[in-house]
């Protein structure tokens, strides 16, 4: 018998197989065939191919595993339950922290183009007022889209691990 619930699984499982991951995987190809871009470069390219190559791997792999686990058209061998874990662990955590750090990157290079735009004029009217600005002060270690990235790579990792080994109690 046909479960709401199966159905609800199989008719989310041909909308991220038939219409999601497609279209995910054609703008992450245009995305890439065209990096030289200036407006591609200056969107954080590496971040991106990050992002897309979780979802990617969510709506290509993880997803249709998981259906098919859930809907028991296979059995639930302990191999694929462990790889679907793994892949749950290992996509979800990153998806999340590189979508915060792509947003992060946006709102540092939005303040410091706009400090450095009024630092002028904020100068001609009173030199002495010299604000502290702590995006300008933090430039090379938080407005840093490599200095970020090592750390939350420690972050992902300890997210995962407490993901995975959580998924199974």
């Amino acid at each position: 018998m046909i479960t709401p619930s199966i159905l609800l699984a199989l008719a989310s499982l041909v909308a991220t197989l038939f219409i999601a991951a497609p279209s995910m995987s054609g703008y992450f190809w245009r995305y890439v065939f065209f990096k030289d871009c200036i407006y591609i470069r200056q969107r954080h390219f590496n971040v991106v191919v990050a992002i897309e190559s979780l979802l990617l791997v969510l709506a290509w792999v993880e997803r249709p595993l998981a259906f098919l686990l859930y809907t028991g058209e296979i059995t639930k061998n302990g191999v694929l339950v462990y790889i679907d874990n793994v892949l749950w662990s290992i996509c979800y955590p990153g998806i999340v922290l590189t979508v915060c750090w792509r947003y992060w990157i946006f709102y540092c290079d939005v303040n410091i183009h706009q400090n450095k735009a009024n630092k002028t004029w904020t100068e001609i009217i009173n030199p002495i007022s010299n604000k502290a600005d702590f995006v300008l002060e933090h430039i090379s270690t938080y407005g840093n889209t490599r200095w970020c990235g090592i750390r939350l790579i420690f972050i992902y990792v300890a997210l995962a691990t407490i993901q995975f080994v959580l998924s199974y109690y």
